[in-house]
């Protein structure tokens, strides 16, 4: 297996230090850390890292999708991990920036699992254009279609089934029907004094890490 060569982008100055520490302590040389994604392009000029670790949300300015589509078009074979909290990317919004062929998408409470987290960076040297996967999504969340998770997260961000149905372009019966399918997905009809709407948001909320 190739040497890995690490680069960590994350804004948070705590997250950023312990994942550096932590990575260090199991073998993964992180060759470079920045808090910017403007520091991190500089970085992977001068290091050339052939794995990055960004995370999604950088602050103001450039998303860790643009920052890892930018490197993947100053090195095609680096490797791409984006840290985030949402276990799927499009809970966050309909229309997500493509993806770089081969990102791995890590959720940030399996950092706690740093042998996990230096697995999937791993990975990325040897295997750095498969497939997208999620490393921590829930068997729950690997059966939703594309117009269920769009609906789980018009639901969650309080959008009435009128609502849903004109921007999706579709009959309020086919969004209930929608609705319907989510509540079984996730069992929500089994738990007792059940509130449908109530219970995917709370369901939006944890797959989110919404407060």
């Amino acid at each position: 297996m190739a040497t890995i060569r690490l680069m960590i982008v994350e804004d948070e100055d705590f997250t950023r230090t312990t994942l550096v520490s932590a990575l260090r302590l199991n073998g993964i040389d992180v060759i470079a850390d920045s808090p910017t994604a403007q520091g991190a392009v500089e970085l992977a000029k001068a290091l050339t890292p052939n794995v990055a670790l960004i995370d999604l949300n950088l602050g103001p300015g450039p998303t860790g999708l643009d920052l890892a589509n930018h490197l993947r078009k100053l090195d095609p074979d680096i490797g791409l991990v984006i840290l985030t909290s949402v276990e799927d990317p499009r809970l966050l919004r309909s229309s997500m920036p493509d993806l770089p062929t081969g990102t791995q998408w890590l959720v940030k409470r399996s950092v706690n699992d740093v042998t996990k987290v230096a697995k999937v960076i791993s990975n990325c040297v040897s295997l750095p254009r498969e497939g997208n996967f999620q490393v921590t999504q829930s068997p729950e969340m690997q059966r939703l279609t594309s117009v269920q998770i769009e609906t789980l997260r018009l639901v969650g961000a309080g959008f009435t089934n009128a609502e849903i149905a004109k921007k999706r372009f579709v009959s309020e019966r086919s969004v209930e029907q929608t609705i319907s399918r989510l509540s079984k997905t996730f069992n929500l009809d089994d738990q007792p004094s059940f509130n449908q709407r109530a219970s995917l948001v709370k369901v939006f909320y944890r797959h989110t890490n919404a407060k």
